[in-house]
């Protein structure tokens, strides 16, 4: 069975973000509003919990890469 409604737009928002972050050097915070969050905390904090990691270090790894 597919994802409910909540999930499949949460996903495609942390989907959003990790592209925007892989991709751009925008703030954060342009990034977490763009990608549907309310504030950088918010963001911070469901990017935590789905990649296991907040977006700077992410960031950083994926400039490595």
């Amino acid at each position: 069975m597919g994802a409910a409604p909540l999930e499949y737009v949460s996903r495609q928002r942390l989907d959003l973000a990790k592209r925007l972050l892989s991709t751009s050097d925008r703030p954060l915070v342009d990034i977490a509003y763009a990608a549907g969050f309310y504030s950088q905390a918010n963001f911070n904090r469901a990017f935590r919990n789905a990649v296991g990691t907040t977006p700077s270090p992410y960031r950083a790894q994926k400039l490595r890469d």
